[in-house]
């Protein structure tokens, strides 16, 4: 059975002292877990952590209960602490955790050395195991750094439209770096992000979202339907421009009547801006194509701009395809390529401008500060890839064949106009992002598929 090793890192802007007291209390523990996983401890108070020190929680996982028993190997204050599982449902559980000093703040880095149960049917499940332990420390590094917030030096950011997914990892990444971030959804679900405030907007009669605007120093804007959750009917045409053209006119006329205006919109946009074109390569001077994405771009980018009068930057993001786990395009993708009923569609040759959520996130957080992105800037990938080299490479980062190509004639038949969303070809390049020095997280389309399916 094989023993693996999960390792993380995270910086905080607190001294070693402040930050060990914090995670040395087992109380503590239940604040920097997912809530469902429904974390509870049973040991009696009150507790103490030591060398020999045993504490007995309770989980549960995909709803079913389990007991946690837990020994405290060794404690070493302020420096490290080690737990090992006596009883769990790992057949190895092995947590070193070090804090050290570090650019005026403390670095944390856990060392997870774990073994899964039930040889070989552990292993079977490892992928799904590896994606839910990344999920976990995800949520307790966002719910510690929303504990430990910078005491200077933070932003007040309001996304609107924040609540999907997109707007999820961008929102982890903020509170991440210690912003203050506020999401405006239609009716105001809180959000999963610890450290997130949850505000109602676009009820009729409503106008008190306005206010949080007030002070803010910047608005990211990802409003809109997805333009391929469904047919291009009349009425699906009016839904498409209507939740991205009315959501930001709301916001611009709100920036123009607030007090403390914002210094940035990040607007999201999207590469139907440029026309179809095979031949050559495509960058943020270039004129709009023609047709329903690219009229429903120009008209949004319009709206956005509104903001330049009122004294703010004006970023709009044109967003390729985005690649990244458990959401977007690749989500829908993943089943028939899982089955081995996945191939190149129609000739294969058109371009397919990807970009992975990691790099979408860090255009966004790049654009907030960096005074040189203003205007389009395209967040796509510096690596153009053909639809029939993405099909290649997805078969190969999961190990499956791609046999199956799917004629243009029937995707046609069978989506109407919405095909030229698989079938157009734009070959776009981020000249903005390059030009001001963004460095890409996620360049090779390999390795953003690699990290996408595992």
């Amino acid at each position: 059975m094989t023993v693996r090793v999960l390792r993380r890192e995270q910086w905080l802007p607190r001294p070693r002292a402040e930050v060990f007291a914090f995670f040395q209390s087992p109380g503590n523990l239940a604040r920097l877990t997912p809530p469902a996983l429904g974390f509870e401890v049973l040991t009696p108070g009150p507790l103490e952590m030591r060398a020999g020190a045993v504490f007995d929680y309770a989980v549960r996982p995909l709803g079913f209960p389990q007991r946690w028993r837990t020994l405290i190997e060794s404690y070493d204050p302020p420096d490290s602490f080690v737990d090992t599982q006596l009883r769990g449902p790992y057949k190895l559980w092995h947590h070193t955790h070090r804090f050290e000093d570090k650019d005026g703040g403390t670095m944390i880095t856990d060392e997870v050395r774990y073994e899964l149960p039930f040889p070989p049917f552990g292993e079977l499940a490892s992928r799904e195991i590896e994606r839910r332990l990344d999920e976990i420390f995800a949520y307790r590094e966002t719910a510690v750094a929303a504990l430990f917030k910078p005491k200077e030096g933070s932003m007040k950011i309001v996304i609107a439209g924040g609540s999907g997914w997109i707007g999820r990892d961008l929102s982890r990444v903020l509170v991440n770096a210690g912003h203050n971030v506020t999401v405006l959804s239609r009716g105001g679900r809180p959000s999963p992000v610890p450290g997130v405030t949850s505000r109602s907007w676009l009820t009729p009669g409503d106008d008190g979202w306005e206010t949080e605007l007030d002070g803010a120093d910047a608005v990211v804007n990802l409003c809109g339907e997805g333009v391929a959750d469904g047919p291009w009917t009349p009425a699906r045409r009016r839904r498409l421009v209507g939740s991205r053209l009315e959501p930001t006119r709301a916001l611009v006329a709100a920036i123009g009547r607030g007090n403390g205006r914002p210094r940035v919109l990040v607007n999201a946009s999207a590469v139907g801006w440029y026309p179809q074109d095979e031949s050559r390569l495509q960058a943020e001077a270039d004129a709009p194509g023609a047709g329903f994405l690219s009229d429903l771009c120009a008209r949004w980018e319009q709206e956005a701009r509104g903001a330049e009068k009122h004294g703010a930057r004006v970023v709009l993001l044109r967003i390729g395809v985005v690649l990244g786990r458990d959401g977007g395009a690749l989500s829908r993708m993943l089943l028939p390529f899982k089955l081995a009923l996945g191939g190149r569609l129609g000739h294969g040759r058109q371009w397919f401008p990807w970009v992975h959520l990691d790099d979408v996130t860090g255009l966004i957080v790049a654009a907030l500060s960096d005074e040189r992105l203003r205007g389009p800037v395209n967040a796509v990938a510096p690596e153009p890839a053909t639809n029939a080299e993405f099909t290649a490479a997805l078969g190969k980062a999961l190990r499956r064949p791609t046999p199956f190509p799917v004629p243009a004639a029937a995707l046609k038949l069978v989506l109407g106009d919405m095909s030229s969303l698989l079938l157009g070809s734009q070959k776009v390049a981020p000249a903005a992002a390059v030009g001001a020095g963004y460095r890409f997280k996620r360049p090779s389309l390999e390795e953003a598929l690699s990290e996408s399916v595992r």
